[in-house]
């Protein structure tokens, strides 16, 4: 595109009404975003997380976003059925009142965030695994089931885990980048702490990367009713790194739904079909122990291709967000 051509369409795209920045999510940075006629239409996130408060109608068509998990059966904004909605979960058995379509801000932070990151991948690492537990408060019943399996079958010094206020491994005192320097703080759960104006939970810790050889990736939430992918996924995807994952069931059969692909020529991933959590994650500790006895150097060949298409895939929203794109460009007026 030709200089005055691109500042052409900078032009119309700074008009869009776009306060929550909606259109960073969805579309790639390097050219201009679509133009939106702000006396018809204007997007807005549903909730301001910052502020604790719900949006409100701006116009006759609203573009909202909900980059949490938000129940459409329990969502007080006033939607309209000619309104559209950018969702960053997706509920298997409720649909929302317009038309929506599926765009995780937690993915398009991860890529922003370390966009610039390289991380190596050695050939000799001291650890198994990175499990980082966080904190595990009641809606999170997998993270300790799986830290007392760890401890119970004594892989606690084999693996980097983190499991607030419960256990530490020593290796995470060691590092020295900012996210390291901030994973030192012993009794710290609180992820939304910012670093350089991200949150701390988006950085990847190369130190942590570079000494394991796959994750567990113990997500926010492990509900059966819906799909929530947040940066705990978003790492592991942008890393490439092969990951267990505690959620709720048929996680991996919806990511796959997106594009990924997963690991089941190498991993034994049926846990992603039991539906009580308990089992689930007693199922995904068995696969965890199984993989552990394979060599990870021949794990990480059989799977390179996987691993490659996977950090593709999270960073091209032009594939990854395809079906919110079509549908939002159907509202764009062109210029």
């Amino acid at each position: 595109m030709q200089t005055s051509e691109f500042n052409r369409r900078m032009k119309f795209a700074h008009l869009n009404h776009d306060e929550g920045g909606v259109l960073h999510t969805v579309y790639n940075n390097e050219l201009p975003h679509p133009y939106f006629d702000p006396q018809n239409i204007t997007l807005s996130q549903l909730f301001f997380y910052q502020h604790d408060r719900y949006s409100n109608r701006k116009n006759s068509t609203m573009i909202w976003q909900d980059i949490e998990y938000m129940d459409p059966y329990d969502c007080v904004v006033d939607i309209q059925p000619q309104d559209r909605l950018i969702h960053g979960s997706i509920y298997h058995n409720k649909q929302w009142t317009c038309e929506s379509a599926f765009c995780s801000w937690h993915f398009h932070k991860v890529t922003t965030v370390n966009r610039d990151l390289s991380i190596l991948q050695p050939s000799q690492r001291p650890y198994f695994a990175d499990v980082l537990l966080g904190t595990s408060g009641d809606g999170k019943p997998m993270r300790k089931i799986f830290f007392n399996l760890l401890k119970q079958n004594d892989l606690l010094k084999k693996n980097i885990v983190n499991y607030f206020n419960n256990y530490k491994s020593p290796f995470l005192q060691t590092g020295t980048d900012d996210i390291d320097v901030w994973f030192k703080d012993k009794d710290n759960p609180y992820t939304v702490n910012k670093i350089d104006g991200h949150f701390a939970s988006q950085y990847i810790s190369k130190h942590i990367y570079e000494n394991t050889w796959i994750s567990v990736v113990a997500e926010s939430q492990h509900s059966n009713e819906f799909f929530f992918p947040t940066e705990k996924t978003g790492k592991a995807l942008f890393a490439k790194r092969p990951f267990i994952v505690l959620s709720g069931q048929h996680y991996l059969r919806t990511l796959r739904s997106l594009g990924f692909r997963t690991f089941d020529s190498v991993i034994d991933e049926s846990y992603d079909e039991i539906e009580d959590c308990t089992e689930r994650t007693k199922a995904a500790f068995a696969s965890f122990q199984k993989l552990q006895l394979l060599d990870q150097n021949s794990v990480r060949l059989k799977l390179q291709d996987v691993l490659e298409h996977n950090k593709k895939i999270i960073c091209d929203r032009t594939v990854l967000n395809k079906h919110a794109q079509e549908m939002l460009n159907q509202l764009s007026t062109k210029v």
